[in-house]
Formats: structure tokens, C-alpha cells, sequence
């Protein structure tokens, strides 16, 4: 998620990022509280591939 302040004076022009969110997600079985499998997911065009490659290469930086 990202946010970016807003020109009041032209709603089209964005200003500087003023927040910036990653978010993980966990599936966890709810009879027994511990993790559970979810379906692996698939990339179905190179946008969605890029996007991918992207967020793996900034968990490979966080995570170093």
C-alpha cells in the first residue's frame, strides 16, 4: 500500500509519498491454530510477474 499527498488545487497531480505499507498474510487452521496450507499462486501475464519479482526483491533486502 502506498499513499501520496494529494494537490488540492489539481486532484490529478500526486505529491510526495507520505506512507508506505507491506502487509503478510497467514493462513492458519482454526480448529487447531497452526499454519495451513494455501494454494500456491499463479502469475498469469509478465505485469504480474514483475509485480512478483518486485516484492521478492524487497523481501530479500528487508529480510538480509
Amino acid at each position: 500500500m502506498k499513499m501520496e499527498e494529494m494537490s488540492t488545487e489539481d486532484p490529478t497531480k500526486h505529491g510526495d509519498t507520505i506512507l508506505v505499507a507491506r502487509f503478510t498474510m497467514v493462513a492458519r487452521d482454526a480448529l487447531t491454530g497452526k499454519a495451513a496450507q494455501v494454494n500456491p499462486l499463479l502469475l498469469q501475464n509478465d505485469a504480474e510477474k514483475k509485480l512478483f519479482q518486485m516484492g521478492e526483491g524487497t523481501v530479500k533486502h528487508t529480510w538480509k
